[in-house]
């Protein structure tokens, strides 16, 4: 099977798989409830809620350790690439999702990817498609990117990736080099591997973009993502 190919869901029941969810957040008080609870209206009940803060200030702890349904831990390093580490390997589920304190699944994201899994037992995991969401803080005419986040996309993102955990066995884990790009990074070397991945076309995640962002450091953006990408180069040769 060709890596990333777009394929519809299917009927296939699944078999009631272990998915951990793993939540990274920092200073989220913001957005992480409504984050959580997108997940705890999923139509397939996770075993886990995996929320590592990173050192937060606000009332982030205090929120987490209020919902019986989140194991709460506190970083101790720093870092977005060390904390996604850290929660796959405490995380005990066979299937590992993402979702960014910031964003919102769809009822039914978790029960789609994970039938389309079933149906497909050499697909080591999926993404799916994204909608973004504009925080009220931009106008139309000052949005960063504006026809970036104009149109759904496919949602090359922890966020809209449900996989297998034998996954990152084969792809390593999260390099902390990057400090902004270490998911871009871990989805290059996935499709330098060419290991059998699907893309659900379907919108099923809607990621914020707001005034905290990350992403928003352009330059440090852009110059991580040439390192990546000649990093990708030299694999291939």
């Amino acid at each position: 099977m060709d890596p990333f190919q777009t394929r519809e869901c299917g009927d296939v029941e699944i078999d009631n798989p272990l998915v951990s969810v793993i939540m990274v957040v920092k200073n989220g008080e913001r957005f992480f409830p409504l984050a959580v609870e997108s997940v705890m209206e999923q139509e397939h009940e996770p075993i886990e809620i995996i929320v590592v803060d990173g050192q937060s200030t606000d009332r982030t702890a205090e929120i987490a350790k209020s919902i019986k349904e989140v194991h709460y831990h506190y970083q101790q390093d720093l870092g977005l690439a060390n904390a996604r580490n850290y929660a796959i390997q405490a995380a005990r589920g066979k299937i590992i999702a993402f979702l960014d304190s910031d964003d919102l699944w769809a009822p039914d994201k978790l029960n789609i990817q994970l039938r389309y899994l079933a149906a497909n037992p050499l697909v080591q995991g999926t993404i799916s498609w994204l909608r973004f969401i504009i925080g009220q803080e931009y106008s139309p005419r000052n949005i960063p990117k504006k026809d970036h986040y104009q149109h759904d996309q496919v949602g090359y993102t922890p966020s809209a990736l449900v996989a297998r955990r034998e996954l990152f066995q084969i792809v390593g884990q999260f390099n902390p080099e990057y400090s902004l790009n270490c998911d871009a990074d871990w989805f290059v070397r996935l499709i330098d591997l060419k290991i059998p991945f699907a893309v659900i076309p379907k919108t099923l995640l809607y990621k914020r973009i707001h005034d905290t962002n990350l992403s928003l450091d352009i330059t440090k953006s852009r110059n991580e993502m040439m390192l990546i990408l000649r990093n990708s180069l030299h694999r291939k040769r």
